[in-house]
């Protein structure tokens, strides 16, 4: 579902659904009523924005890649751990992905920042 698809069924614009998903409602001054609206709609149909669409636009993806040489090393896990707590709060994902030292070289081909 896109963010247009959610507007129609909300009975809102695009952009005053944009600024409901995104949290800027009151900023520009969104009823309470619309964003009841725009929110029923969201939650019914369990809409979440697109993550590679929303990176593409604003050319980063807040998406951290976390390679570590040694899984069995609980330092490294310890980090794994602690940025696994702390993503939410600061708004980014990682991914840890299984890679051997040849692949490494790879992972800068793909979109993280």
């Amino acid at each position: 579902m896109k963010l247009d698809e959610i507007a129609r069924l909300a009975g809102v614009s695009r952009t005053t659904a944009s600024y409901v998903i995104n949290g800027k409602a009151k900023q520009y001054r969104v009823s309470d009523k619309t964003v009841e609206r725009a929110i029923s709609v969201v939650k019914e149909y369990n809409y979440y924005p697109n993550a590679v669409a929303a990176g593409l636009r604003a050319g980063r993806t807040h998406l951290i890649a976390l390679v570590i040489p040694d899984l069995e090393n609980t330092s490294y896990t310890q980090i794994a751990n602690y940025l696994e707590r702390k993503e939410v709060n600061v708004g980014i994902s990682y991914s840890l992905p299984a890679l051997r030292i040849n692949q490494i070289t790879k992972l800068g081909v793909s979109s993280t920042d």
